[in-house]
């Protein structure tokens, strides 16, 4: 089974072609996440050093199915160094935590949407960075159904405007 892989590009004016920014990104590649659909969903943040979002929407948890990761990188010289000892989980078997991912263009806050619990509903979280860590700083659940966080956007730089597609309600 795959693993998954992500890839980051900018353009180079000087050469006027688009060059691979870091080395290819793959996940844990650990038996847990053969299959996790790493780089499902990736997102940028431009600040002093630039950070990434990967989500691995079908990566397993121990003895449960698809709960999901989400990955975060920064960007150190021109090398991409984990932000987290751990990948972040969803909280539930089937959650697909992952399955859709932004982030500010400061790098300092990240949504992502777990589009896939049943029967209680799908989540969409927002995180932020403390300084030393990911904190969660908000999460809002669905209905049963409706598949909350299929698609997630930041719709501000700062990201204190957000929308969150919805699409089996």
């Amino acid at each position: 089974l795959e693993v998954g892989t992500a890839y980051f590009y900018a353009f180079n004016p000087s050469m006027g072609e688009w060059e691979q920014f870091g080395p290819t990104l793959r996940s844990d590649e650990d038996i847990a996440s053969l299959g996790g659909e790493f780089g499902a969903a990736v997102a940028i943040g431009l600040s002093d050093l630039p950070r990434i979002v990967v989500g691995a929407p079908k990566s397993n948890l121990n003895n449960s199915l698809e709960n999901g990761r989400v990955y975060t990188f920064e960007a150190i010289g021109i090398d991409w160094e984990t932000m987290e000892a751990t990948p972040m989980f969803g909280k539930f078997p089937y959650d697909r935590f992952g399955s859709a991912v932004d982030m500010t263009k400061d790098g300092l806050r990240f949504i992502v949407g777990a589009p896939g619990r049943e029967p209680s509903g799908a989540y969409f979280q927002i995180y932020e960075w403390n300084g030393s860590a990911w904190v969660l700083a908000f999460e809002e659940q669905g209905s049963s159904g409706d598949a909350l966080g299929s698609s997630v956007a930041v719709l501000t730089d700062s990201g204190d405007v957000f929308a969150i597609g919805a699409p089996g309600y």
